[in-house]
């Protein structure tokens, strides 16, 4: 067996929103299908598929999360920053990573990590 890719795949209540946040990302697209949304980034793809959202907690609390590796996490923080996203600045971790963390419109956990400069 090879794995040529692993792609998340997370819930979304407004394909329209979500394509809206994770361009600021850089991911573009979309391929919108009835109900699943595909967006691509430097080859790399994130799948949605629609839910209405999570009774129990509400819209914005969602069960998943993405760990994306990636070169410029503080171009990540800073365009996040300016669009108005409310996070906090990328912090340097004991496992030798420079990591971001923020939650998408509907409360998909994201981190982002790059090699923090003690390991680069």
């Amino acid at each position: 067996m090879k794995i040529n890719q692993t792609i998340p795949v997370l819930p979304s209540s407004d394909f329209d929103r979500t394509s809206r946040f994770y361009e600021l990302l850089g991911f573009r697209g979309p391929q919108n299908y009835p109900e699943y949304l595909i967006l691509k980034c430097d080859e790399q793809e994130i799948h949605f598929f629609w839910e209405e959202g999570d009774h129990t907690y509400g819209h914005g609390h969602s069960h998943f999360s993405a760990y994306i590796r990636v070169a410029g996490v503080d171009d990540i923080y800073e365009k996040l920053k300016n669009a108005g996203v409310a996070l906090a600045p990328p912090s340097a971790k004991p496992w030798g990573l420079k990591e971001l963390e923020v939650n998408d419109p509907d409360g998909s956990w994201l981190r982002f990590g790059e090699p923090s400069e003690q390991q680069s």
